[in-house]
């Protein structure tokens, strides 16, 4: 269960590996000696490393009981679906979102892993430079424009029905956004723990200046309400 080559600071390289990883995953593959890099409000998270191509992953485990990680995966593609629409809107890759894959724990994994334990793999986008770019209850940054454009865009190409928040990870060099571990805010609200229905739609607008991508796109009728906005994730 070697870590060789693989530190907190390293990180995988999108432009030359596949992730997921294409063909058939061999037991094992994917390791971890579980040192520690951080927290969220559901998930802990260690670094890990894919044998086959020496590239590092993190492997998130839930430090709360009751959750799914299906929920995730689901949530990620939602998020790649309108990326993928996003950036032909712009013409240019601005915006990828990490699909995670579930992963069971072998019996002899050790550490705070239990044996048949599922747990979250995914590319270490880089420990350093993760960045919160907006929250699910109306929090934003000051800076990221393209960000809070992309969360009003997935607010017009659903008509109205869902926005595409709690925005978090790096901003490449060559300006494009990698994404993990997104949130869904719906009318239908029918997208887990994180998803904090119309209130949390208008929590976004009620704090969202439009900017050169986004001004003249609709905007959801403005609340009168004054909301509590945090950096943290917010649940239901």
């Amino acid at each position: 269960m070697s870590m060789t080559g693989v530190t907190r600071n390293s990180e995988f390289n999108l432009d030359r590996h596949d992730w997921p990883p294409k063909g058939h995953l061999k037991r094992n593959r994917f390791v971890t000696q579980y040192e520690y890099l951080q927290s969220g409000g559901l998930r802990d998270v260690y670094l890990a490393k894919d044998t086959v191509t020496g590239q590092a992953l993190v492997a998130k485990r839930f430090n709360q009981p009751g959750y799914s990680w299906s929920d995730d995966v689901e949530l990620s593609q939602i998020t790649q679906s309108y990326a993928e629409a996003f950036n032909e809107h712009l013409g240019y890759e601005c915006v990828q979102c990490i699909t995670p894959l579930i992963d069971g724990c072998t019996k002899d994994i050790g550490g705070p892993f239990q044996a048949g334990e599922k747990v979250i793999i995914e590319p270490c986008i880089g420990v350093r430079a993760y960045k919160k770019f907006n929250s699910n209850n109306g929090w934003h940054d000051e800076v990221t424009e393209e960000m809070a454009a992309f969360t009003h865009f997935t607010y017009n190409e659903s008509r109205g029905r869902l926005i595409v928040c709690d925005l978090q990870g790096v901003k490449k060099s060559g300006g494009r956004f990698i994404l993990t571990d997104p949130a869904i805010c719906s009318l239908s609200q029918n997208y887990g723990a994180t998803d904090m229905g119309e209130e949390g739609i208008r929590a976004f607008f009620a704090n969202h200046t439009c900017n050169y991508i986004c001004n003249e796109w609709k905007r959801h009728p403005r609340s009168s309400r004054s909301y509590h906005t945090q950096r943290r994730t917010s649940f239901r």
